[in-house]
């Protein structure tokens, strides 16, 4: 692990990040990272703003336990559809010992470029949906705090 984990009230955590331009071996260094860098602090999901990063990546793996399960990698991901709704509890690695009833879609479908820079899409649902948002706000500067006030909005 090259890259220690950004925790809040750190700046990065709230900016936009560039897309990936550049499809070459930085970026696999980068995914490598982000994937060391989730699994020692056991987590489900690392967008690089949380190691200091401002480019469009982020990892998730839906696993039990301490081993990958696996290993998913999204380069310039875009959510393209969003349907269904339900709250949850969500923590963020960047923000120990917060855990917030959040909102977000219960199924989506995506486009993103793999690690040699082919466009990829496909369909998520349940947990995998909630984290592809989580992390993607990342990517955009939002928190899931945030995202937790606007649902409290909603239920009043």
């Amino acid at each position: 692990m090259k890259r220690d984990l950004v925790i809040f009230p750190d700046d990065r955590l709230t900016t936009v990040c560039d897309p990936v331009k550049a499809f070459d071996s930085n970026l696999h260094e980068l995914v490598d990272d982000l994937f060391s860098v989730m699994y020692a602090n056991d987590g489900v999901g690392l967008a690089a703003p949380q190691i200091g990063v401002l480019q469009r990546v982020f990892v998730m793996d839906c696993r039990e336990g301490r081993k990958p399960h696996n290993p998913l990698c999204f380069i310039n991901p875009e959510i393209l559809v969003m349907t269904g709704a339900d709250f949850d509890e969500e923590g963020c690695l960047s923000m120990p010992g917060v855990l917030l009833s959040v909102r977000r879609a219960t199924y989506l479908h995506f486009a993103s470029l793999t690690l040699s820079g082919d466009r990829h899409g496909a369909s998520l649902r349940g947990l995998e949906a909630r984290i592809m948002q989580h992390e993607i706000d990342h990517l955009s500067g939002i928190l899931f705090t945030e995202r937790a006030l606007e649902a409290a909005g909603r239920r009043k």
